[in-house]
């Protein structure tokens, strides 16, 4: 249960990051990745990887509100078998709609900025946490 975890929020040109662990149930917001146009910062995500050394990672997939694939799908797709080659760690995709949209609506009522780096590592923290949450109710 003591499984430490890594959850990403994959865009075009940011990837938030967070952290979490089975056995707090929690999860936290680390960072954000830049995505360059050769693809994302691998040295970046390769230095969170040494530095958390995660049993598992978490990445929330795009979706249309009908359950259909939207435009960022195959990316993200394409993202978690990469994170599976690099590193050798299990990859869980969870439906992650809305996750940004809740990240800006908790942002907009703590007053902060509702752009930018803050809200990527935010909606990572989200998906992470949603994930945890899950595993919680399925061992209960």
């Amino acid at each position: 249960m003591s499984q430490r975890l890594l959850g990403f929020d994959y865009g075009r040109k940011r990837i938030g990051v967070a952290s979490g662990q089975l056995v707090t149930g929690t999860a936290s917001a680390l960072e954000t990745v830049r995505v360059f146009r050769q693809g994302p910062d691998w040295q970046r995500i390769s230095e969170l990887v040494a530095q958390w050394q995660p049993q598992r990672m978490v990445l929330g997939i795009s979706r249309h509100a009908d359950g259909t694939d939207s435009h960022l799908t195959p990316l993200i797709r394409e993202f978690a078998a990469e994170l599976t080659e690099r590193y050798g760690c299990d990859v869980e995709i969870i439906d992650e709609y809305l996750s940004s949209a809740e990240a800006r609506m908790l942002l907009e009522e703590g007053g902060a900025a509702t752009e930018g780096d803050h809200l990527d590592a935010l909606a990572a923290q989200l998906i992470l946490q949603s994930w945890i949450d899950q595993q919680s109710r399925r061992t209960s």
